[in-house]
């Protein structure tokens, strides 16, 4: 029997460490941004009902209209994420639709994952 699966995607942290000028979701690679990759990855799969994407509040407009696009095309959530990454993740539980039997967490730059 199938399950079906939402993936909460982390992308809400400050990105301290990183040190870009970018934090490090937000970043392209070859082309494409680290979130995004994650985002293509699992709305691939037919047992993925759900995807919710935690950003920080001050990154909200940045996201709307430089990738708003592609995230209503591949039909992701996006959310304002927690001080810490559990509530992040508390608030991404918040959103599940009744429907949802696992629940897979994923940090936005960990997109090498294979099926």
């Amino acid at each position: 029997m199938s399950k079906n699966i939402a993936v909460i995607i982390c992308a809400a942290g400050s990105g301290t460490r990183f040190c870009g000028k970018r934090k490090k979701p937000f970043v392209d690679v070859a082309g494409r941004a680290v979130f995004l990759r994650s985002v293509e990855l699992f709305s691939s799969r037919e047992d993925v009902k759900q995807i919710l994407l935690a950003i920080p509040e001050d990154d909200q407009e940045l996201i709307n209209v430089k990738w708003g696009t592609h995230l209503k095309f591949f039909n992701v959530t996006t959310y304002i994420g927690g001080s810490e990454r559990f509530k992040t993740v508390q608030k991404g539980l918040d959103l599940l639709k009744d429907d949802i039997d696992l629940v897979s967490v994923q940090d936005a730059c960990l997109f090498c994952v294979t099926e």
